[in-house]
């Protein structure tokens, strides 16, 4: 039986796939995201180039042996500030390198979600807007978190 393949041969085969205008799947083993993704949910990435990257979309980023798939919530130049949903705080921030794609789709049970449309682009862009917010206002006052979590859980119960 042949061994299993190690994560340099992974991201290799990922990077191929995605150079040559390929999609990948990957299947979500965290929280983070929750509940925009849940653990089990298939998310499909496609390439993309960091100009073209929009506040508030998922985005798959290679960092420290792994995958990552956070939100955007920031954008300077070529450092992206990225947050998982479910997160207080954001990732330490990541070159527009480390991204290796976008998040167009979510396969969750027999339910396909295409997170390109208007709607879902309007809704990343509003989670993005609030999960921004609230960790600017948890760096200025703990207390302050409290509103911008419970607007939050409210938007996401209502979408998810």
């Amino acid at each position: 039986m042949p061994d299993a393949p190690n994560y340099e041969t992974i991201a290799h085969l990922v990077d191929q796939h995605l150079s040559a205008g390929n999609q990948v799947c990957f299947w979500v083993s965290s929280q983070s995201m929750s509940p925009a993704l849940q653990v089990g949910d298939g998310i499909i990435a496609e390439s993309v180039s960091p100009q073209l990257l929009r506040l508030g979309d998922a985005i798959l980023i290679q960092r420290e042996g792994d995958y990552l798939t956070h939100r955007l919530i920031h954008k300077t130049g070529k450092k992206l500030l990225t947050k998982g949903d479910n997160n207080l705080s954001p990732d330490p921030p990541v070159s527009a390198e480390a991204v290796i794609g976008r998040v167009i789709a979510i396969q969750r049970s027999s339910q396909m979600i295409d997170l390109q449309t208007r709607k879902w682009r309007i809704i990343n862009s509003l989670m993005a807007i609030l999960s921004k917010l609230e960790w600017k206002a948890f760096t200025i006052h703990r207390y302050l978190r409290i509103p911008f979590r419970l607007a939050i859980k409210f938007v996401q119960k209502i979408i998810f």
